[in-house]
């Protein structure tokens, strides 16, 4: 039997590896090219991600998709991604041009909050009013994976002026996202061959009806203030606002881009059929009434007005230790006592049921 030589043994390795090689890459070539980005939000009792916003009950559990769209050497496309249905557009996506990802190309994902920034900011009445400003934040603390559990907590909220400490549940609010994508030959490679980006802030005002968001808002009249934690204020000091301002606010207020204090109580009062003027006040107080107040009834001294949340203190009674919706530089949920100091009365309204 002729001796195989060690050299000759090493050239064939060599060759398989190469050949190896050049059929990953042939392979890459053909395969199809990554074209877009997308996040898909799908809620614990669905078995659909939908890219775009999404209305959940406050405290439901949802999953962050990530979705890649690839186009076929022949034009047409498919979506990777680890939805086992997957809604797009407004449109379901048929289940045969859904795939895992089973490439050669070496994925690393990013994931994002898109928030406001900054968190609050203050205008004087005659100050041009710009557009709300958002920008994406690495949440560090999520993994790098095509698909994470979802969270509704703002990466700002510790940051704002008396932060909402208090321990409430569910959680509510709302809250957008995004996602990053390179895609590398190999482990190690420090220059991917793709590199994707679904919709970030740039292109929030834009595609603020599609954008993948998560709206978890309570029920009845408090859906309104309810909805608007997680988002940029706006409050406009000193002159009376400028011509439009109000008009500005009140929409993007309903489109979920920004409020102030002021259009919050507006958004309220169109949303419960009623007028400021309609509502019937009375003089109560504080740990020492028999009112029969109720969550989403109002209470105010001055210009300071919240929507009581929950009974806290004792049972059926209006006490200090009750939770409210406030609103003073930041969405918050304060015991009333944090709001309203010493004795004296505060004037109280019935939430009027929605017409």
């Amino acid at each position: 039997m002729k001796e195989i030589k060690p050299g000759w043994i090493a050239a064939a390795v060599v060759g398989v590896i190469a050949v190896v090689f050049l059929l990953v890459r042939a392979s890459e070539t053909i395969a199809p090219k990554p074209v877009a980005l997308w996040v898909a939000v799908q809620a614990s009792d669905s078995a659909v991600a939908v890219a775009g916003p999404v209305h959940l009950p406050p405290g439901e559990a949802f999953r962050l998709h990530a979705v890649v769209e690839a186009e076929t050497i022949s034009g047409e496309r498919v979506y990777y991604t680890e939805a086992e249905e997957l809604e797009l557009g407004g449109d379901r996506v048929p289940a045969a041009v859904l795939r895992r990802w089973n490439r050669s190309l070496e994925p690393r994902i990013l994931w994002f909050t898109v928030d406001g920034s900054p968190p609050f900011r203050e205008l004087t009445g005659d100050e041009k009013l710009r557009e709300p400003n958002f920008k994406e934040t690495f949440r560090s603390d999520w993994a790098q994976a095509w698909a994470v559990p979802g969270d509704l907590r703002p990466a700002v909220e510790n940051y704002l002026p008396g932060a909402d400490r208090v321990d409430r549940a569910p959680r509510f609010g709302t809250q957008r996202f995004h996602v990053r994508m390179e895609f590398f030959a190999e482990k190690g490679a420090l220059v991917p061959e793709y590199r994707l980006k679904s919709w970030g802030a740039e292109a929030l005002l834009e595609h603020s009806s599609e954008f993948p968001t998560v709206v978890a808002s309570l029920d009845g009249s408090l859906a309104v203030p309810s909805r608007v934690f997680g988002l940029p204020q706006l409050e406009v000091s000193g002159d009376p606002p400028a011509a439009g301002l109000e008009t500005l606010l009140a929409d993007w207020t309903r489109r979920l881009l920004a409020f102030s204090r002021i259009s919050v109580l507006a958004e309220w009062l169109r949303e419960r059929g009623t007028s400021w003027e309609a509502l019937e006040w009375s003089a109560i107080e504080i740990g020492a009434s028999e009112a029969a107040v109720g969550p989403g009834d109002l209470l105010r001294v001055g210009n300071r007005i919240v929507f009581i949340l929950e009974d806290r203190g004792d049972e059926g009674r209006l006490d200090y230790e009750d939770l409210c919706l406030d609103f003073d530089r930041g969405a918050r949920v304060l015991p009333l006592g944090s709001v309203f100091t010493g004795e004296g009365l505060v004037d109280w309204a019935a939430a009027p049921a929605h017409r």
